[in-house]
């Protein structure tokens, strides 16, 4: 792609965002404080950074933001256990014991490449993106170019991002503006510098260059086989760019999939951009702030009140120091406190109210412990069913969104890499191999268990009934029922018997009936000879 076509097509976009990032500014400064940066400042060194912002006065907001976030963290991708496998589509793949094998060996190489890199830190700060702004950008890249060693995660802050979609609504162009300094561009791009950045590198210039690091399709690129191909013929093109200058610095390269992940809390009618919980809250969280700021205003006027004086009542100086002296002509009346009429019971009341709806639109009441004893494993349970409820669609985006795609790219990079076992020949003669990833995560088991607890109910429904038509008990199908289970409860594929298994154990226990009964019938044989000649 021309340079300055890229250039044109970044600037369009910055200036489209303006209006999406006065909201998100707001949201900066009241409900997500110090994350992200300031949207409308360049922060081009540490002294630009303000860790001592004193404007937010309730932090009910604050602490909502973060609860939800961790409370998806956990119930999504917790970090103590595996949260994903995959199954495949192929009726017959399913059934095939070497197929399914094959594919739990690979699920459990590519969990191990992602809990060995920093995916569990930079998805925590990619969670607290998506509640606070309701769009978040993570970007997953080889850690090494030459030799596989594994993955590496990137939480990109919002500000510096920027997308087109495609019509599917995926990430089609990614555009990242980012500062460096001369001494970062020569340590980056070498030779390819540009000669004036690397002149104000050896005058040890630390003025901070714009560079947009640009992601766009290849239209030149043949169609993917799976096997490694040149940078250059890679689906994915990227490039560094000049903002000043409009020209690419270096060659570039290329990705195999497009390496950065877009996942929106709820998308926004008629805006490539989504909003979160913090967006609905915000109205709220500014009149509360203020009327905290109010509240407290007041109570430093009750706190250290005015003191009022008659005209002439105080001989010399007002002295209101601790242990100071003042003159007066009349001790009763001519000085006294200012008393406040105002009412803290009424504005607390009101305090109380906002800061109950921001934790209801954080759903704080149901994600918070309850104080009490410790919860049982149903209660546990009713716990994440009622998330389930609360952030269903919101779960479903961040699955399509992100999980898929980080699974989806880190067994595709491990297959490249020669690091997954080859398939058996059941697989790679399918003609329809693909593959379905599912979740077992506390939320995902919460709700699947919803599907068992609906079969358990109607077996116990069936046993009850057959109390009174006992033929009603020949109605559930057991194998069926045991390995339907199985499934949603995402047991192992190696700890359940296959139907041809199932089949030869029957088959087995048949035969050993039949020599059963043989056996007994030759015994009453044998038996009744002797009883015969016993008796003649």
């Amino acid at each position: 792609m021309d340079a300055n076509l890229t250039r044109k097509r970044f600037e369009r976009l910055f200036t489209d965002r303006t209006t999406a990032q006065e909201e998100w500014d707001l949201i900066r400064r009241f409900v997500y404080p110090i994350g992200g940066g300031k949207f409308w400042e360049d922060q081009r060194s540490e002294h630009s950074m303000n860790w001592r912002e004193r404007e937010v006065f309730d932090d009910t907001a604050i602490t909502g933001c973060d609860t939800l976030a961790s409370s998806i963290h956990s119930a999504m991708t917790p970090t103590s256990s595996r949260w994903f496998d995959a199954g495949f589509r192929n009726e017959d793949l399913k059934k095939d014991q070497d197929a399914s094998d094959w594919l739990q060996k690979c699920m459990e190489t590519v969990w191990n490449t992602i809990q060995e890199s920093n995916f569990d830190l930079e998805v925590g700060e990619t969670y607290l993106d998506l509640v606070a702004f309701g769009n978040a950008v993570l970007i997953e890249e080889e850690t090494s170019s030459l030799t596989w060693k594994g993955v590496h995660f990137k939480s990109a802050p919002l500000k510096e991002c920027y997308f087109e979609l495609d019509h599917r609504g995926d990430v089609s162009r990614f555009y990242r503006l980012l500062t460096m300094t001369p001494h970062e561009m020569v340590t980056k791009f070498g030779k390819d510098t540009p000669d004036d950045i690397a002149q104000r590198a050896e005058q040890a210039d630390t003025t901070r260059v714009e560079v947009i690091f640009c992601i766009y399709p290849n239209d030149d690129a043949p169609e993917p086989d799976g096997r490694p191909t040149a940078p250059d013929k890679r689906p994915y093109e990227f490039h560094y760019l000049r903002r000043d200058g409009g020209e690419y610095i270096g060659k570039g390269g290329g990705y195999y999939e497009m390496p950065v992940f877009f996942p929106r809390w709820r998308r926004a009618t008629g805006s490539i951009w989504g909003y979160g919980p913090a967006h609905l809250a915000l109205p709220t969280v500014l009149t509360v702030n203020q009327l905290k700021y109010l509240i407290l205003a007041n109570a430093e006027k009750v706190i250290d009140p005015v003191t009022m004086v008659t005209e002439r009542g105080v001989i010399g100086d007002v002295d209101l120091e601790a242990g100071g002296i003042n003159v007066v002509k009349d001790v009763a009346n001519s000085m006294a406190p200012y008393q406040s009429g105002a009412r803290f019971d009424v504005s607390q009341l009101e305090v109380d109210k906002l800061q109950q709806s921001i934790r209801n639109l954080f759903r704080m009441n149901q994600l918070e412990l309850q104080q009490g004893p410790q919860m049982t494993a149903t209660e546990v349970e009713v716990r994440y069913e009622l998330m389930h409820r609360l952030l269903g669609p919101t779960q479903g985006r961040i699955k399509t969104d992100l999980l898929d795609k980080v699974v989806e790219r880190t067994f595709n990079m491990l297959f490249r890499a020669g690091k997954l076992p080859p398939p058996p020949e059941s697989v790679a003669a399918a003609n329809d191999g693909a593959v379905d990833i599912s979740y077992l995560g506390p939320l995902a088991r919460a709700q699947k268990m919803d599907k068992v607890n609906n079969v358990n109910r109607w077996l116990a429904t069936i046993a009850e009934m057959s109390n009174f038509f006992p033929d009603i008990g020949k109605v559930p199908r057991a194998a069926q029922l045991a390995q339907y289970t199985a499934r949603e409860m995402s047991i192992p594929a190696d700890l359940v018997r296959t139907d041809e298994e199932v089949d030869y154990i029957k088959q087995l226990e048949r035969q050993v009936e039949v020599m059963a009964q043989q056996m007994e019938e030759m015994q009453g044989a044998i038996q009744q000879g002797q009883n015969q000649q016993q008796a003649q």
